[in-house]
């Protein structure tokens, strides 16, 4: 990215911004098309206040938002459901790091160096 004087920057975080637009157009757009009767969202973005809302009063869907933040959201004001999910959930939830198979046990699948 050239700044002012013709030099360069390093960009250290980028971030795709059409996300939530893609996610609230699909919610709104399955509930018009009355495709499903129970929605859920995770995410603390009060970006999806306008389309939980529209989807829970507009369209007499149910709502479920799971955040995944620390941070306090304002989208338990509008969801049918709303639950902060712990930090340390989704570690709780990992399988074991080497899991036993075949007949004997005597077989083993290992987590990727990666993913562990």
């Amino acid at each position: 990215m050239p700044t002012a004087k013709g030099g360069l920057i390093k960009v250290v975080k980028l971030e795709e911004k059409r996300t939530d637009v893609n996610i609230a157009s699909a919610m709104l757009l399955d509930a018009f098309n009355d495709k499903a009767d129970v929605f859920v969202l995770v995410s603390g973005d009060t970006d999806f206040i306008a389309p939980v809302s529209i989807v829970r009063k507009d369209f007499k869907k149910t709502v479920i938002v799971f955040n995944p933040r620390e941070s306090t959201s304002w989208l338990h004001d509008y969801a049918s459901y709303y639950r902060d999910i712990p930090r340390d959930l989704p570690a709780q939830c990992q399988l074991p790091d080497t899991i036993p198979y075949g007949k004997r046990g005597d077989r083993f699948i290992h987590r990727p160096p990666a993913w562990q």
